[in-house]
């Protein structure tokens, strides 16, 4: 098989993996909210506004918009700097830890039905391809 007729099997065999369940719960999660929610978690101390955009690589904008979301529903506290009056310091809120553990709760759940179709071994061996594949 040369590479063409691989490349079009691949793009058909990945077509027909029942993957809208996951794809639905990713999408519903990752329009920004959980993405930022989880690098707020991630930073383990309050991070600015502008950090956090150039972490993810997302405009300051949809990092703004996003974090007004996200402090209207309580997830997130904004207070300026004390070192810097022109940012804007966040920290995630407990309601926020909670929302963000439910969310992966469930992506982890989506994402376990489809390994449960593979063995252990398969498992294995696609995690080392994806992980090679980003890099």
């Amino acid at each position: 098989m040369d590479r063409q007729e691989l490349t079009e099997e691949y793009y058909k065999a990945l077509g027909n993996i029942k993957l809208r369940r996951v794809s639905d719960v990713l999408n519903d999660n990752l329009r920004g909210t959980y993405v930022i929610l989880r690098a707020i978690k991630r930073s383990e101390k309050d991070v600015a506004a502008g950090d956090i955009a150039k972490q993810l690589g997302i405009s300051t904008a949809r990092v703004a918009v996003a974090l007004n979301m996200l402090d209207q529903k309580g997830y997130i506290k904004k207070e300026r700097s004390h070192h810097d009056a022109r940012k804007t310091n966040v920290h995630i809120t407990e309601e926020g830890l909670k929302i963000l553990s439910a969310w992966e709760n469930k992506i982890y759940s989506e994402l376990g039905l489809l390994l449960d179709r593979l063995t252990q071994e398969e498992a294995v061996e696609l995690l080392k391809i994806i992980k090679k594949l980003s890099e």
